[in-house]
């Protein structure tokens, strides 16, 4: 399914929702926090969360739906950030894509995490994002596994995360139409190539061109994008009238973030249609 995740401020209207997702058994069970009573958990948030300058707290929105919320604050010298969604919102790639757009706009570091030793999927999350394990510490009875995002790790984070943006952004505006924001995420000397096809387009007026004049009633969805370094991958579903494909798209990116290539895979070599010889090349 297509999960766009996006992040907004917190507001108290949020706090019922939070509220009952703080009080899910099996989130409790895995995370190893106690949950808050009511009128503790209205005070905590609204006095030292949304009331405290230092706390930067997020909202994560999937499909107009509040899917959870991720949290930076400070104790002593080191800066934390935690987070929580909502348990029909868990094994979607939502905390990664979240967890990628929070690191984007918190800029601290070190920064630091402490997940429950036994919570593997929040171990995991974290360290998708550079954050390494740096040693445990207790709470209580339990031990929890102490990870730090480091300063070194940053700009290879924000690469990473800027890249996973630009190709949500590459289908997102090639969906609407809207080729200006399109040709704006384009390198001029973009290459464009499709192997089931054997064909080649240089530069970016002729792939803009290519696109604009694409035949049928196409739309594209994306079901999954990662991105590593300058690269990132879309598993996309491709519907064109009453057909469906699943397609893959391969991205490269330039030093100032902009596509650089773009290799569209699909499931079935065919010959292309008559009316492109003038913008492609064969081999």
């Amino acid at each position: 399914m297509d999960d766009i995740v996006l992040l907004r401020d917190v507001t108290e209207a949020d706090l019922e929702v939070l509220f009952e997702q703080e009080h899910d058994p099996e989130a409790v069970r895995r995370s190893r926090f106690a949950p808050r009573e009511r009128e503790a958990f209205m005070h905590h948030w609204k006095t030292r969360i949304l009331g405290d300058p230092t706390v930067f707290v997020q909202a994560v929105m999937v499909g107009g739906e509040l899917a959870g919320n991720l949290v930076a604050w400070w104790e002593g010298d080191r800066r934390f950030i935690g987070y929580w969604f909502g348990r029909a919102f868990w094994g979607r790639g939502i905390g990664t894509r979240a967890l990628g757009l929070f690191l984007d706009k918190e800029p601290a570091r070190p920064l630091y995490a402490d997940p429950f030793h036994g919570n593997t999927a929040s171990v995991r999350l974290l360290e998708r994002h550079d954050f390494e394990r740096a040693g445990t510490v207790r709470h209580g009875d339990d031990e929890h596994v102490l990870l730090v995002l480091h300063p070194s790790r940053a700009r290879r984070t924000d690469e990473t995360s800027g890249n996973r943006r630009t190709a949500h952004a590459y289908v997102d505006s090639a969906e609407r139409r809207d080729w200006e924001a399109f040709a704006a995420l384009l390198a001029e000397d973009v290459v464009y190539e499709m192997p089931q096809t054997r064909e080649r387009i240089r530069g970016k007026r002729p792939f803009l061109r290519f696109n604009m004049e694409y035949p049928g009633d196409w739309h594209l969805k994306v079901r999954r994008i990662v991105a590593d370094g300058r690269h990132a991958a879309a598993w996309l579903d491709t519907r064109v009238g009453d057909e469906q494909q699943d397609a893959c798209v391969w991205f490269e990116f330039s030093d100032e973030g902009l596509i650089s290539r773009v290799t569209d895979f699909w499931p079935e070599p065919y010959e292309p249609p008559a009316g492109r010889e003038h913008l492609v090349e064969r081999w």
